[in-house]
């Protein structure tokens, strides 16, 4: 087994075994919710929230990644 064959066997492992970790971003809208994080702007269909909450503009919250492209969405209680 070459040396590049075991990294990438480490890596995939680590991967699954490793869930990603949270991080920030802030409402730029609330009708229709949108949320900004790391330069990109996430759209009402790519998130879940995990209660009904009411989201301000400006506002920061916490993004669990997800399988498949989306994040769980809850609100920074500041």
């Amino acid at each position: 087994m070459s040396i590049a064959e075991l990294a990438y066997i480490i890596r995939k492992e680590g991967a699954y075994h490793n869930s990603p970790l949270p991080f920030l971003g802030e409402v730029s809208s609330v009708d229709p919710l949108k949320i900004k994080t790391h330069g990109i702007e996430l759209d009402d269909d790519q998130f879940y929230i995990v209660q009904e909450t009411e989201f301000r503009v400006g506002q920061t919250v916490i993004l669990f990644p997800m399988p498949k492209g989306k994040f769980v969405a809850m609100r920074v209680i500041e």
